[in-house]
């Protein structure tokens, strides 16, 4: 789900840290080059895209879902259709993990029945008890998924502080990164004799900070968009892969 969960893995920008980067694209670079294995050649993989990309993609939804917004605001049906489209193979690999649980099962229950039942009696107990027991719990176990992404289907919500940590971790960590290049353009460096005297400009620093402000309403639009939908989504695979896994 981690890997495979998106249809885009969009290159972070500056909100997010080098370790974020790293890890983001070592989880591509795990899916991309993966060993052949035949039972999950056929599940989805993301699509790259930049950062530019990302947000020309978004920009297109936004233009869809225009509503009574301000410009360079957000209205939450734009981050919702992202996020619904963002999470469009979950069901296939939702629908996966379940058919190969039922198998090893399936497996393990047929191997029970051989080591301890006799030869003569051994398909009669599996297909009477135990392969109907299976089918049910399996039938159980998609209907239960069914309802799961009906959930999904709505507008994303939730309760989690998570949800705000990962906002404000992003943009502050946006902010350091803008203060860090607007601090060096500030720099001047000149030689006081045999030392390197380094100072910096307060008005030169206040003016590049200015300068990296996104005028562009629909960019602006667009980045905060995305920003709101990374942080949805980290909360809501989180809280659904603890969901399967229980």
């Amino acid at each position: 789900m981690r890997l495979r969960g998106h249809k885009f893995y969009i290159v972070s920008g500056d909100s997010a840290t080098s370790e974020e980067r790293e890890a983001e694209r070592k989880a591509y670079d795990a899916v991309m080059n993966a060993p052949n294995d035949p039972s999950s050649a056929f599940l989805p993989k993301p699509k790259k895209l930049t950062q530019l990309e990302g947000l020309a993609w978004v920009k297109r939804i936004l233009e869809q879902t225009r509503g009574l917004e301000l410009p360079g605001t957000v209205q939450y049906t734009l981050v919702s259709h992202i996020f619904w489209e963002q999470i469009g193979p979950w069901k296939e690999l939702a629908l996966d993990l379940i058919n190969k649980v039922a198998r090893i099962c399936k497996q393990f229950a047929r191997t029970v029945i051989e080591s301890s039942a006799p030869l003569e009696v051994q398909d009669r107990i599996y297909g009477l008890g135990v392969d109907a027991a299976m089918e049910k719990s399996l039938k159980a176990a998609k209907v239960e998924l069914d309802k799961i992404l009906r959930r999904l289907r709505r507008h994303p919500s939730t309760y989690n502080h998570y949800f705000t940590d990962n906002i404000q971790k992003a943009r502050t960590h946006d902010f350091q990164n803008r203060v860090a290049a607007a601090t060096e353009k500030s720099k001047t460096t000149q030689m006081a004799g045999r030392e390197t005297k380094t100072t910096y400009d307060p008005a030169k620093l206040a003016n590049a900070l200015e300068e990296q402000n996104q005028t562009n309403m629909e960019d602006y639009a667009a980045s905060e968009a995305l920003l709101l939908y990374g942080a949805i989504y980290k909360v809501t695979i989180t809280l659904t892969v603890l969901f399967l896994q229980y």
